[in-house]
């Protein structure tokens, strides 16, 4: 996980906890969408981003 990510991650004291995974989760997508077509993303690509497990993934969406 970048340390950006984590950073604002980590700020977000009003949301609870599964708003900031799915938050950490749909900012991890934008930021890999910058360099690679979305047709070419996987979940593992996504969850290696974002540092968190397959199945957290799988949990929220």
């Amino acid at each position: 996980m970048s340390f950006y990510l984590f950073a604002a991650w980590k700020r977000r004291k009003g949301m609870s906890r599964t708003n900031k995974t799915k938050e950490l989760l749909a900012q991890s997508l934008t930021e890999l969408m910058v360099t690679t077509p979305l047709e070419k993303i996987s979940v593992n690509d996504i969850v290696e981003h974002a540092g968190v497990g397959r199945n957290t993934f799988y949990y929220h969406f």
